[in-house]
C-alpha cells in the first residue's frame, strides 16, 4: 500500500472553502540509504476559488514533523522569504485545482555527521517512522485556512546485499564531489552513472536523486553543465520522469526539469497523463502560462 496521508479541512468554516492536504511517499517500506521522495498536494475540491499563501516547505506555511520510533527528529529549516504587495490576495486555487511541493526527506530530517553529509544531508536509520504535515494560511481579508495530513507511516529496513552494492556505488560517486583529486570528474561521472542505472533499471531509486541533488552538487562546486551536458541532463530527466511517472520520484524529476527547461516538461506532458508526475507537470505549466505563482 502506498504511504499516503489525507485529511479534509475547512477554510475558516466558510461554505465551499474546503481544502485537502495530501502527502504521498509512494510506498511504506524503504531500505536504509534509499532516497525517500515526497509530494505534498494542497487541493481544492470545492466549487469556489480558494486563496492561500505561497505553498511549500520553504515558505513555512507548510510545516511537517518526522518521528522515528515515536521520537521527533530535528529538522533543518530552509526559509524562502517573500514580501507581498499591497492588496495581495494570495495564490488562487481554482475549483478542482491544486498546488504542489516536492522534496527528498533526507534533505530535511535525520542525523548529520561528517561521515554521512557528503552522501545525503542527513541520515535516516532503520526504524519505524511517522510523518505529519499541516498547512496554515493567514492572509488578511481572507478566511484562515488550516489543513492537516497524516500521519503517514513507513519503515526503513536494513539493505540486502544487492541493495548494499547499489548504495556503495552511489556513495562512491557522491563522495567524489568532496575529494579534491576526483572532483574534476564528478559531473561526467554523475551523468554516466545515471545513464548506466537507467539502462539497467528504469525504476532505480537513485536516479531522481542523481538528476536533482547530484546536479545541484555539481553546480555548487563550480561545475556548470555546458550545452552538451545540459541536453544530456534534460534527456535523462525526461526519461526518468516518464519511467517513474507513477512515483513521487517522477514528480521530483519533473520539478528539476521544469526549473531549468520548462519547454521539455511541456513536450513530455502527454506521456505523463494520469500520473502523479503528470499532475505536478500540468499545474506547473498552467501556472507558468498564466504568469501565476507556483
Amino acid at each position: 500500500m502506498p504511504a499516503l496521508g489525507l485529511v479534509l479541512a475547512l477554510a475558516g468554516g466558510a461554505p465551499g472553502q474546503a481544502i485537502e492536504l495530501r502527502v504521498e511517499l509512494g510506498k511504506s517500506l524503504f531500505f536504509e540509504g534509499e532516497p525517500i521522495y515526497a509530494v505534498f498536494e494542497l487541493r481544492n475540491p470545492g466549487a469556489d476559488t480558494v486563496w492561500v499563501d505561497l505553498f511549500g516547505l520553504a515558505y513555512r506555511n507548510l510545516t511537517t514533523q518526522l518521528y522515528r520510533d515515536g521520537r521527533p527528529l530535528a529538522e533543518d529549516l530552509y526559509v524562502a522569504d517573500y514580501f507581498p504587495g499591497s492588496g495581495w490576495r494570495g495564490v488562487a486555487i481554482p475549483p478542482g485545482g491544486a498546488l504542489y511541493d516536492t522534496a527528498v526527506l533526507q534533505d530535511w530530517w535525520g542525523s548529520r555527521d561528517a561521515d554521512s553529509r557528503d552522501v545525503f544531508l542527513h541520515r535516516l536509520e532503520t526504524g519505524a517512522y511517522e510523518l505529519t504535515a499541516r498547512c496554515i494560511s493567514n492572509i488578511p481579508s481572507v478566511n484562515p485556512i488550516r489543513a492537516d495530513a497524516g500521519p503517514v507511516r513507513f519503515e526503513i529496513r536494513p539493505r540486502t546485499p544487492e541493495e548494499d552494492a547499489s548504495f556503495r556505488q552511489f556513495e562512491r560517486l557522491r563522495r567524489m564531489a568532496w575529494n579534491s583529486s576526483q572532483r574534476g570528474n564528478y559531473l561526467p561521472e554523475v551523468l554516466a552513472g545515471a545513464e548506466a542505472r537507467l539502462a539497467a533499471n528504469p525504476a532505480d531509486p537513485y536516479l531522481a536523486f542523481l538528476l536533482r541533488n547530484g546536479i545541484q552538487t555539481a553546480q555548487a562546486i563550480g561545475q556548470q553543465p555546458g550545452s552538451d551536458a545540459a541536453r544530456r541532463i534534460a534527456r535523462l530527466r525526461g526519461a526518468v520522469a516518464e519511467a517513474q511517472r507513477s512515483l513521487p520520484s517522477g514528480a521530483v524529476v519533473v520539478d528539476a526539469l521544469f526549473l531549468e527547461t520548462p519547454e521539455e516538461v511541456s513536450s513530455l506532458l502527454d506521456r505523463l497523463t494520469g500520473s502523479i508526475a503528470g499532475r505536478v507537470a500540468a499545474v506547473r505549466l498552467e501556472r507558468r502560462a498564466g504568469h501565476l505563482p507556483f
